[in-house]
């Protein structure tokens, strides 16, 4: 058993996240800072049990979503480990993308560990159902990992180039989930290209969506190492992020630290972290959508031509104003820079080390 090393050089810790592509991300940079502090990561995609993680770890750290549906053994392994190790540090960092659903919550999830959240959104919807969460820690971005996948760059536009030859290029990476509003940005591609045919999509998403007339679907997402999925980001002239909600929105500080500006609706907590050379619009509504998930989605409506005038505006942008483009380009460049992971997830690894006094 490991005692006596918490806080310190050499310290082990557990990291578990879902299999999920955006959180494997988020665990694997978290390890990579800890790492940095002289500590001995290990990254886990599922749960091992609880008296195993405090026998051998001396700290953990949970990242997941946080729908009561698939959430609970989640939390029921942290507390094993919270309470069971007598002062092992532990914290539970955690998203949401709208309201846990009322009748899945039980009163044990409320303060069982403690719980930080990945967006000041996250943190307002998880204490709306109960929950005392303790800090807000955004995600951060592994700039090291960024200067490489800049000079992978041009390769990753003559790929593209080769498909659909030259034009102005907006790209997306999403999975089909509903909640991301993929259907909507066919419809607005549609729209927009109907105007502007140098208007050119790349896909990236494990939807089942053809190719069609200036539209390039790849259909391997989460498939992809992450520094090519970085360097298409930079090879694009515009990301364009389609969803109707979010917990963070991790694909526009990752475009925007390409020195690629993005398409976003307006709605938190995406307004938290853009920057105003990002190109947004509006919602019409906002509704609580059940898709047979743990959560109510919190759903920010627009509609499809609103995302195509915004497509339409950046392709003006990208042809005509060009000076223009390049100031926007070099602004959410530079802005991103406070996301730099180091700076985070060392917050991160500051809280966690304070937990152990918590449980005694």
């Amino acid at each position: 058993m490991r005692r006596g090393v918490v806080g310190l050089r050499g310290s082990v810790i557990a990291i578990f996240t879902s299999k999920a592509t955006s959180l494997r991300n988020v665990g694997r940079d978290i390890a990579m800072v800890s790492q940095k502090r002289g500590c001995i990561p290990q990254l886990f995609t599922y749960l091992i049990p609880g008296y195993d993680v405090y026998e051998k770890f001396d700290k953990a750290i949970y990242i997941m979503t946080f729908s009561p549906l698939w959430v609970k053994p989640w939390v029921l392994n942290a507390m094993e480990v919270y309470h069971g190790g007598k002062g092992k540090p532990v914290v539970f960092y955690t998203t949401v993308e709208g309201d846990p659903k009322p009748h899945l919550m039980k009163p044990w999830l409320y303060n069982p560990v403690p719980y930080i959240a990945n967006s000041h959104y996250t943190k307002e919807k998880l204490e709306k159902a109960g929950l005392y969460v303790r800090d807000v820690v955004y995600h951060g971005i592994n700039l090291d990992e960024v200067k490489i996948a800049k000079t992978e760059v041009k390769r990753a536009r003559k790929m593209l180039e080769s498909k659909l030859g030259s034009g102005v290029y907006f790209g997306v990476v999403s999975t089909a989930h509903p909640r991301k509003g993929l259907d909507f940005l066919f419809k607005a591609i549609d729209i927009a290209r109907k105007q502007d045919k140098d208007i050119k999509f790349y896909v990236l998403t494990n939807g089942d969506y053809a190719n069609r007339d200036g539209v390039l679907v790849d259909r391997s997402f989460g498939q992809h190492n992450k520094t090519d999925v970085l360097a298409f980001m930079g090879a694009v002239d515009f990301i364009v992020i389609p969803s109707f909600c979010e917990g963070f929105g991790l694909v526009l500080i990752e475009a925007n630290a390409m020195g690629t500006p993005v398409i976003h609706c307006r709605y938190p907590p995406l307004t938290e972290i853009t920057n105003d050379s990002n190109i947004q619009f509006d919602y019409e509504d906002i509704q609580s959508m059940d898709v047979g998930d743990g959560i109510l989605y919190e759903y920010h409506l627009y509609k499809p031509k609103e995302l195509a005038q915004a497509i339409l505006e950046a392709s003006e942008i990208a042809k005509e104003r060009r000076e223009e483009y390049e100031n926007r380009a070099k602004s959410v460049e530079e802005a991103v820079e406070k996301f730099d992971a180091t700076i985070h997830y060392n917050r991160l690894l500051d809280i966690l080390d304070s937990t152990g006094a918590q449980s005694g």
